[in-house]
């Protein structure tokens, strides 16, 4: 028995030899629900602090704004990406033109 976050690592031979059980894991509204009835008050009283002055937004709002984060965050990504792509032609053809 093992266990595995991915399939890929594992040499095709040896994947051949196994029984793959897959098994999802929790939807962002499950995750969420999670962290406002254990996980946040659990913090709270960790650190003597009083739920009073707390609030959270709706899910579909922390929802939108989770997914602006990622899309913005992968912008910025591809960008690099594409600059190192870039950076790496123009010394490839530094050299190859000095040589």
């Amino acid at each position: 028995m093992a266990t595995a976050n991915k399939l890929q690592p594992i040499p095709p031979p040896l994947l051949d030899r196994m029984e793959v059980i897959e098994l999802p894991g929790y939807t962002p509204e499950e995750k969420l629900r999670i962290a406002m009835q254990y996980l946040i008050p659990r913090v709270l009283d960790q650190h003597g602090l009083s739920s009073e002055f707390l609030q959270i937004p709706e899910v579909e709002d922390l929802l939108g704004l989770f997914l602006s984060f990622i899309n913005f965050m992968l912008k910025d990504i591809i960008a690099l990406h594409n600059c190192r792509i870039m950076l790496a032609c123009e010394m490839t053809f530094s050299v190859f033109l000095f040589s």
